[in-house]
């Protein structure tokens, strides 16, 4: 399976996958964790610069249209709110893993 090295020493194994109706993300770390993360919860934590000074509601029926790589750091949602601005570094995605949470 094709990897993709990154500058924060974590390495994604490709491809990411989203669930049939856009709602969970999995990623796979070549070190062997898979982080899993839903879509409410992926948006609502978007790094970008509005998001981060205005707060908005965000649907719990929000989806993940479209994954993009960026470089080889991270990763950009287009989400069905047609929300796209946000620049997910790995290191970043991993913090937000809820695998432990029963998702």
């Amino acid at each position: 399976m094709k990897q993709v090295n990154t500058l924060n020493s974590y390495s994604l194994r490709l491809p990411y996958k989203k669930d049939k109706k856009g709602n969970v993300l999995e990623l796979i770390w070549s070190e062997g964790p898979t982080t899993i993360i839903s879509a409410e919860k992926l948006r609502q934590a978007c790094p970008c610069a509005s998001c981060r000074t205005t707060k908005i509601k965000i649907l719990p029926e929000v989806e993940i249209l479209e994954i993009y790589p960026v470089g080889r750091y991270a990763l950009n949602f287009l989400f069905s709110d047609n929300h796209n601005l946000g620049i997910y570094t790995y290191a970043y995605l991993r913090s937000l893993d809820e695998s432990q949470d029963g998702i």
